[in-house]
């Protein structure tokens, strides 16, 4: 099944359901801080992708297109630019193929721009995109920024990227901020760039702990995914 968005010249563009509980939930979480502490092969770029499509095409994360409160019942909101940024460029290969493959349609018929060099997506003459790249501290971060920020295995990025650049950015654009990360294993160790190897295992901590309404966890296992 897929969610069908209509755009200008008739083009429509069907983004994928969520094909799993988790991924379901996760999809149609709106609240600003996410945190997804997910195995491997559970799902986890498929999911991100899909919240990155919608963000892009202006689709309410909350009821997917059908309508609700959040949206006015419209299924609508506002398009949104999209920032994902992964430390290994296989993983960002892996998004990228998955938001290309998504959005195609709009790009045959020259709706939106591809840049396979740059890996970015967008609607000429607006700020509405999506761009993938390598990332995994505040130097690599800085230059960009995105109404929706996600950072893919975050275990293995410095933890200044968040501290320093991406929360002050979102706290001018109110924007999203979501954290993806496997728990870290010994194969991971040598490429990790965090000061603390443990730093995104207490993030997620401190998100289940919250009260305020602002942050919300996930979790999964590899075993979460049927595809």
């Amino acid at each position: 099944m897929v969610v069908e968005v209509k755009e200008p010249e008739e083009v429509r563009v069907g983004v994928p359901r969520p094909n799993s509980p988790w991924q379901d939930e996760f999809v149609r979480c709106t609240v600003k801080r996410q945190v997804a502490k997910v195995g491997r092969r559970g799902g986890k770029t498929f999911g991100v992708a899909i919240k990155a499509c919608l963000a892009f095409l202006g689709i309410c994360w909350g009821c997917l297109g059908e309508g609700c409160t959040l949206c006015d019942n419209t299924g609508r909101t506002k398009q949104k630019r999209v920032l994902y940024a992964a430390p290994t460029a296989e993983q960002v290969t892996k998004f990228w193929f998955e938001v290309v493959d998504t959005l195609s349609p709009g790009i045959e018929s020259g709706i939106y721009k591809k840049d396979e060099t740059e890996h970015v997506i967008e609607i000429p003459r607006t700020e509405i995109r999506i761009k993938a790249k390598t990332a995994w501290n505040a130097n690599t971060m800085r230059g960009d920024w995105g109404d929706v920020v996600i950072m893919e295995e975050y275990q293995l990025w410095n933890e200044d990227a968040w501290q320093d650049v991406v929360q002050p950015m979102l706290l001018d654009t109110d924007g999203t901020a979501i954290f993806i990360y496997t728990p870290p294993s010994l194969k991971t160790e040598g490429v990790s760039k965090a000061k603390d190897p443990r730093h995104a295992s207490k993030l997620f901590k401190k998100a289940l702990e919250d009260k305020t309404g602002r942050w919300e966890t996930f979790h999964a296992t590899s075993h979460d995914n049927p595809s």
